[in-house]
């Protein structure tokens, strides 16, 4: 009698994903002043920007994509189908590719052979597109794929990094086509600027996925600086005497400067060896957690009436009312100024913070009141400004989107006329810190009333757009009356048991 044999299959190793920097140097390496170059661009961001199986790549055809709307119809396992956005970065390499490299054929595949026949892509097509090379490298997967179960980058069996080439067609800002050719950042022809340097370095880590507000403006202020200085080399001397100033600043700060720095430097030295990377442990960023300056009601009453005291008419107004609506949603300062008019329901008495950190967004409703003050605002601002040039919510007197290195300078001004005074050297009155109070005076609240607190802590989480209660949970170490009352609340408990 024969016995069947057992199937035997040999467990498979997890990928090692690629990390930022490998990503990002993939991306560069491809020669976009050629066609296939702009087409293999736009294969790999969107396998890292999107997280399609190769699969989904390969089956991807024109009429999926919906110019109109901004998204994409992905054509899934199982016949399955699912629709996602369309990131502005991966919208303009895809325009550069249509309209610049897609060879002309009768094929409505959207990404297509160079080589006769000139058909579609299929599944095994971008594994030998990217994985015939020397040295291969991790697979990558991130994004709505990877979440479903998906693969993304680590269905090719070996994804590794083309040869060294020009990246010649970076852009900034929202979909509006492709960039002009300029001058590349590495590899064999020499950059005109550090400053253009810095923005494709910036537009490629933003591409998959960093957000680089602070450190992004920093980079961009030590390239121009590199430019003053006439400077076409990074040298640790010149990151390190740039990265402490002012001279009085504090030591976190310098060690916050250098970091940005780090990761230009980084990213500049495969394909420029007269680069120097500042070491790791050369001013390393050991940052101390700031003691929150816990307003009173008093303290934001004052806060207010200095800025209605402002001298223009708009300024005056928008502090007002910005202030105002951090102390009593404890939104963050970011939150607050990327608020679009139409994230606004006035009438519903609801706003949505869109993109918030981890790219999180949520729902805040409003008291009838806060709901009666951005009226106000909004008719006041539609009078002072009727033809603003963003969509921001809040607008700077020349109707354009605030700036939070003026509005945290302008802060501070108002600190000053209202009177609040540091409690200690880590103590001072932080814009950041109307969050804080929030937080602390909800749970306050809670305490006094005889709430569960420890049974509504997720909904404040979720309200703060906090991705832990944990996180939430450190805000009670900052008040010694609520830390009283916790106390009070735990002894209660073990006396009834």
């Amino acid at each position: 009698m024969a016995v069947p044999v057992a199937a035997h299959r040999r467990a498979a190793a997890l990928p090692r994903p690629l990390t930022p920097n490998e990503v990002t140097r993939l991306l560069a390496s491809c020669d976009r002043r050629t066609a296939m170059g702009r087409r293999d661009y736009a294969m790999l961001l969107m396998l890292s920007r999107l997280g399609l199986r190769a699969g989904e790549l390969a089956a991807l055809r024109l009429d999926d994509v919906d110019w109109r709307s901004g998204e994409i119809d992905i054509p899934g396992k199982g016949a399955r189908r699912e629709r996602l956005p369309l990131p502005d970065d991966v919208g303009q390499a895809l325009v550069g590719y249509l309209r610049r490299g897609r060879p002309s054929t009768r094929d409505r595949s959207l990404f297509v052979r160079f080589c006769a026949p000139r058909t579609g892509l299929d599944s095994s097509d971008p594994c030998g597109r990217f994985g015939d090379r020397s040295t291969p490298a991790p697979a990558y997967g991130c994004g709505p794929a990877a979440e479903r179960g998906g693969t993304a980058v680590g269905d090719l069996a070996a994804v590794a990094s083309p040869p060294p080439g020009h990246d010649c067609n970076l852009c900034q800002g929202r979909f509006r086509g492709t960039a002009a050719a300029g001058a590349s950042m590495a590899g064999g022809c020499p950059m005109s600027t550090m400053r253009q340097a810095a923005e494709d370095y910036l537009t490629l880590r933003r591409a998959i996925g960093f957000k680089l507000e602070k450190p992004g403006r920093l980079v961009l202020q030590f390239a121009d600086h590199l430019d003053q200085l006439g400077a076409q080399e990074i040298t640790i001397d010149i990151a390190v005497d740039w990265a402490r100033q002012p001279a009085q600043a504090d030591p976190a700060w310098w060690a916050y400067r250098l970091s940005a720095v780090r990761g230009f430097t980084v990213y500049l030295h495969p394909g420029m060896p007269g680069i120097e990377v500042p070491p790791a442990d050369l001013m390393p960023l050991r940052t101390k957690r700031a003691t929150p300056y816990l307003y009173s009601s008093q303290d934001i009453e004052a806060l207010m009436t200095a800025a209605r005291g402002l001298r223009s008419p708009m300024a005056a107004a928008t502090y007002e009312t910005l202030i105002g609506l951090m102390a009593v949603t404890g939104m963050r300062l970011g939150e607050a100024l990327n608020l679009e008019r139409s994230d606004i329901d006035l009438n519903g008495g609801t706003l949505v913070i869109r993109n918030g950190k981890f790219g999180k967004s949520r729902q805040v409703p409003l008291h009838p009141s806060t709901a009666a003050a951005l009226r106000e605002y909004d008719r006041y601002r539609a009078r002072l400004l009727p033809t603003p040039t963003a969509a921001n919510f809040f607008l700077s007197t020349v109707a354009t989107r605030l700036s939070d290195c003026r509005v945290e300078s302008t802060f501070r001004d108002l600190v000053r006329g209202a009177g609040l005074l540091p409690r200690s050297a880590r103590c001072r009155p932080r814009l950041h810190d109307l969050r804080h109070s929030f937080a602390v005076n909800t749970m306050l609240d809670w305490y006094r009333q005889g709430a569960d607190v420890q049974a509504k802590m997720p909904l404040l989480s979720t309200f703060l757009g906090h991705v832990d209660p944990s996180a939430t949970y450190w805000y009670l170490s900052t008040a010694p009356e609520l830390m009283a009352l916790a106390c009070a609340r735990l002894e209660q408990n073990g006396q009834r048991s």
